[in-house]
């Protein structure tokens, strides 16, 4: 069982990128164990630890002739190495699969994340729109999307598809071409401002 590491250090956290590589041709059951002397961050999902992992590493199973990757991070100082294969077998010599080994053999089902439109649950709840003064104008929602209250500011609406198009470039960065089209759009704004 090959162990390869990354070890980084940004903001007083440390880094940790694990690649176990198994070369046998059947499965192996593999458990890596943190060195970092202090607290291990791993990976999380809807605030439980993800399938495999407790407070001293990680334990799963590795594909035949597969590679298996890991990461977490802890406020511990780097060490080298930070992590090692406490122990590695047979998957069938391990007793019997539990739900968490077959979920971990599956591995993530979420589509990639550029693949799904951003999560209305993430965004802020949509302004309520205000045309009794005959202008397109939205009064926005406070932050736990309550209705505007009495001397809210009214803010310009922007439309769905400038607003969808800018947000995309905030999320992308805008490339070459985009910064022609954004130059574009500001000199026929200050034209129809005049």
């Amino acid at each position: 069982m090959d162990l390869d590491a990354t070890v980084r250090r940004r903001a007083g956290v440390t880094l940790v990128e694990l690649r176990v590589a198994n070369e046998a041709a059947e499965p192996r059951r593999v458990r890596v164990e943190s060195e970092l002397d202090g607290p291990l961050w791993y990976p999380r999902r809807h605030g439980d630890a993800a399938p495999g992992w407790d407070d001293e590493g990680y334990t799963g199973r590795v594909p035949a002739d597969g590679r298996l990757a890991l990461g977490f991070a802890s406020p511990a100082d780097p060490v080298e190495p930070p992590a090692t294969v406490a122990c590695a077998g047979r998957a069938d010599e391990a007793g019997e699969t539990t739900p968490a080994d077959v979920v971990a053999d599956l591995g993530d089902p979420r589509p990639p994340r550029d693949a799904v439109a951003p999560s209305t649950a993430d965004s802020p709840a949509p302004p309520v729109s205000d045309t009794a003064a005959g202008g397109a104008t939205e009064r926005p929602r406070g932050a736990d999307g309550a209705p505007p209250r009495e001397g809210d500011v009214a803010v310009p609406r922007v439309p769905d598809a400038v607003a969808g198009w800018l947000d995309e470039l905030e999320r992308d960065g805008p490339g070459p071409d985009d910064r022609a089209a954004l130059d574009a759009v500001a000199e026929r704004v200050a034209a129809l401002r005049r």
